[in-house]
């Protein structure tokens, strides 16, 4: 005779119950993972937004020179005084807060003013400017606006110099020019 195996007591099977506690755990995973996707692709998008938007007010405020710069020289001094800048907005742009512009110096012989002071809007700029180096506007028509900057005593014949115009959100705008070798009290620089 054969030997016999006993047959087990209780079978192993999966009862409806387990299958629903599964199939419970697998929504419940896939739904905290498809939250966790949407989540990122929602924070990525807003992200984008902010950075096309930043990016658009930025590149809409800057400024843009118009006509000549004219530089301005005391009779007594042997260094250009100030210069007149004529500036406006790029095209479709919003105008800039001028009080919030920062402006620099920078030439050949070394000086470096990293910030000039702002004297205002249409204060009725001084006009001699060279003992304080700083800037302000005068009127402003058709959106453009006329601003002064002072320029340190290093400004003399044939020193190149750049001016450096940054404002708050914008891009910065360099201005370089060559004093002339020969000073009158109005000439236009190159």
């Amino acid at each position: 005779m054969g030997k016999r195996y006993a047959r087990p007591l209780c079978e192993d099977g999966f009862t409806g119950l387990e299958a629903a506690i599964v199939f419970v755990a697998f929504v419940v995973i896939a739904a905290v993972f498809s939250y966790t996707v949407l989540g990122a692709g929602f924070y990525t998008t807003e992200t984008a937004q902010a950075t096309v938007k930043g990016g658009v007010d930025q590149a809409s405020s800057g400024l843009i020179v118009v006509g000549d710069i004219y530089g301005i020289k005391d009779t007594t001094n042997n260094y250009l005084d100030y210069v007149n800048i004529t500036v406006t907005t790029t095209a479709g742009g919003t105008r800039p807060d001028l009080s919030m512009m920062v402006i620099s110096y920078h030439d050949n012989n070394g000086s470096l003013n990293a910030s000039l002071d702002y004297g205002g809007e249409n204060t009725g700029c001084p006009t001699n400017m060279a003992s304080s180096p700083n800037w302000c506007t005068t009127d402003d028509s058709r959106n453009t606006v006329v601003i002064m900057v002072g320029l340190p005593e290093t400004a003399t014949p044939n020193t190149k110099f750049t001016l450096y115009f940054q404002p708050a959100t914008g891009s910065v705008t360099p201005v370089t020019k060559t004093v002339p070798g020969c000073l009158y009290p109005v000439q236009v620089l190159s």
